[in-house]
């Protein structure tokens, strides 16, 4: 049995342990979103509103005593088809941790999410494959998904855009940017305060009448801001999702800001391999532009853990294993050492 076929037994144990065990041991706001999902199943669908109209007709036609058996299967499906991409000699213990988060928060049960964790598995699939118009059904995926799911992902799929306008050519990334950034300028006030409304409301009411899941949650500095002060607030958010610990040091902050600095400082070491290889540079590209748009939104910590896991998956083929560098090295070094013996 080779070493990618140990490991996915292991993140099968992993995942019927949260699956059976932990997930169903946690406080009621971790099931809050399929407990709803159930709830409006029940009822009279075509009168939904909002993203969850989507998830509750699918749950309207899964048994709920079965639910657990079914989120199970359909995650170890989901972990095969990741596993079965991966060369044997790029996977290592250490993937795991990058797995783990998508296994707690996105394949434990059925949600918005685990589509999110399709729509990247799909994206792999599609990067590696050999198709000339890739590029153009990896962004209809990811405008499928906002339609049917998360509009924001929208703003995602335009930010990668940019991005690869940017690679691609500067003159034109810098042709792009300008216009955009004058006509930010030019967007409606009132639409500016209803994006930072979203994060207040919902977080002054957790504050006030929630006590449960609401001590990582944060205000913006600017309630009702204008173009300078939205920036701002965004700059704040994002400092507060990234680098907690700079604002309250405990332990779920310490947590996140470990996993966070880890990615970041592992992406740049490897930010050289990455730019050689196309293939790498998309997935980065996607990534950050997913980081960069949960800032908009994200109201506390829990949220933004939950709706970044599923870029563990990306991470994988874009981070080599410290333990696979480390013995490469040794072996180059050694290898040197007998050139340089025998010479």
């Amino acid at each position: 049995m080779n070493k990618t076929n140990i490991i996915f037994l292991a993140s099968i144990l992993i995942q019927a342990l949260v699956t059976f065990v932990v997930f169903p041991l946690l406080p009621d706001r971790f099931s809050s979103d399929t407990k709803k999902a159930f709830y409006l199943a029940s009822e009279n669908i075509d009168e939904i509103t909002g993203s969850f109209k989507n998830i509750a007709f699918l749950y309207s036609y899964l048994p709920q005593d079965s639910y657990q058996i079914i989120s199970f299967l359909t995650s170890i499906l989901l972990l095969f088809f990741l596993f079965k991409k991966i060369p044997d000699n790029k996977i290592n213990w250490q993937h795991l941790v990058f797995i783990f988060p998508s296994q707690f928060f996105v394949l434990s049960s059925i949600n918005k999410d685990t589509f999110v964790f399709i729509l990247y598995l799909t994206t792999i699939y599609l990067i590696y494959s050999k198709k000339s118009w890739k590029y153009s059904i990896i962004f209809l995926l990811y405008c499928c998904y906002a339609y049917l799911f998360r509009s924001y992902f929208f703003i995602i799929t335009s930010l990668a855009i940019l991005f690869i306008c940017w690679d691609n050519n500067k003159k034109i990334g810098i042709t792009v940017t300008i216009p955009l950034t004058l006509i930010y300028f030019f967007i409606p006030i009132e639409y500016l305060h209803s994006i930072a409304y979203h994060r207040d409301a919902g977080n002054l009411y957790r504050m006030y009448y929630l006590d449960a899941g609401a001590r990582t949650a944060f205000l913006n500095p600017y309630q009702t801001p204008n173009h300078l002060e939205f920036l701002i607030n965004y700059t704040y958010a994002f400092a507060r999702l990234n680098f907690p610990v700079v604002f309250n040091f405990e332990l779920r902050e310490t947590i996140m800001f470990l996993y966070n600095s880890s990615i970041f400082i592992l992406i740049f070491k490897n930010l050289s391999s990455i730019y050689e290889d196309q293939n790498k540079k998309l997935m980065l590209i996607l990534a950050t532009s997913h980081i960069l748009t949960l800032g908009l939104f994200e109201p506390d910590l829990g949220s933004y853990f939950r709706h970044v896991s599923p870029l563990g998956i990306f991470y994988i083929f874009l981070i080599k294993p410290l333990l696979i560098n480390t013995r490469h090295n040794h072996f180059l070094k050694e290898q040197k050492r007998g050139f340089d013996t025998n010479g």
